[in-house]
């Protein structure tokens, strides 16, 4: 079979001796579809040089077809791609020229470009005082970011990634949630003192039995009267209209009673006593009322 020699992109070909390494011996139709991979490469039509490479590829590797492949992929910024096809090319049978180690010196040169031409993509979720390796950043904005190991940090968290050429990525760093149980404050002191509180509860008490025993003397007492002044009125609804204004006047003297009382209470206790403290706050179930006297 006729050998036409093939380009490879940024290297000058010419005969060299063949290492002791077993060669691959490429088709006519490999070295076509190679020679028109390097020519739509240098003519930047990256679509068509991938096509063409991996046509070759698919009827047999070889090093230099993929190191072709791998520059094609680093000109199109898919640098993952091409870090893999670099690699594929270190164990794909050789060619017998270039030679092996023309082919690894110029994979090796390709390479080493990576972390310039196609550095890692990182996008940080947080909501502010990010800081990459110490520096203040930005969040929710990508960053590029050479290869390798940096750490991100925000609202005192922070995670640290090991970053490859041309590796995009989006983390998201959540702040720290400080959880406080929830405290149960008083309200202000009211400012009475013990004794003023119990006499205005006794006060209090006996307001609403007065106004109990006038309720009660508009409704049942008044009627239990109404039908003993009637004539024909019977013994009985005469001793039930006695009774019922009998125990009306029981109630309403207690009420008064205790008014009076709660009144003395109030006006003359101790001006000593400690002052009492009465509070409504809110509590992890609901209200809370509570009071000190």
């Amino acid at each position: 079979m006729k050998f036409r020699p093939f380009l490879l992109v940024s290297c000058l070909l010419w005969p060299s001796l063949v290492t002791a390494q077993e060669v691959v011996e490429l088709s006519e139709y490999q070295l076509n579809a190679n020679n028109e991979g390097v020519r739509a490469l240098v003519e930047k039509d990256y679509s068509k040089a991938v096509g063409s490479f991996q046509s070759s590829l698919r009827l047999g590797e070889a090093n230099i077809t993929w190191l072709n492949l791998g520059r094609t992929y680093q000109k199109m910024g898919r640098c993952l791609d091409a870090r893999d096809a670099y690699e594929k090319a270190k164990t794909a049978p050789p060619v017998a020229s270039p030679t092996l180690d023309e082919v690894e010196k110029v994979r090796t040169a390709y390479a080493s470009e990576l972390p310039a031409v196609c550095p890692a993509v990182v996008t940080v979720k947080c909501d502010s005082g990010l800081t990459i390796n110490g520096t203040p950043s930005t969040c929710n904005e990508p960053h590029e970011i050479p290869p390798g190991t940096h750490t991100f940090a925000a609202a005192g968290n922070e995670q640290t990634l090991d970053l490859a050429e041309g590796e995009f990525k989006t983390i998201a760093i959540e702040a720290q949630v400080s959880v406080t149980p929830p405290t149960i404050t008083p309200a202000p002191n009211s400012g009475f003192s013990t004794a003023e509180v119990v006499g205005l509860g006794i006060a209090g008490l006996g307001g609403a039995t007065m106004l109990t025993a006038l309720i009660l003397d508009q409704t049942y007492v008044g009627t239990k009267v109404d039908a003993a002044e009637q004539d024909g009125a019977t013994q009985t609804q005469r001793t039930e209209a006695t009774d019922a204004q009998g125990l009306n006047k029981v109630v309403l003297f207690t009420g008064v009673g205790l008014a009076a009382v709660g009144g003395l209470v109030y006006a003359f206790g101790p001006e000593d006593s400690p002052q009492a403290t009465v509070w409504l706050a809110p509590s992890p179930s609901g209200v809370a009322f509570g009071g000190q006297f």
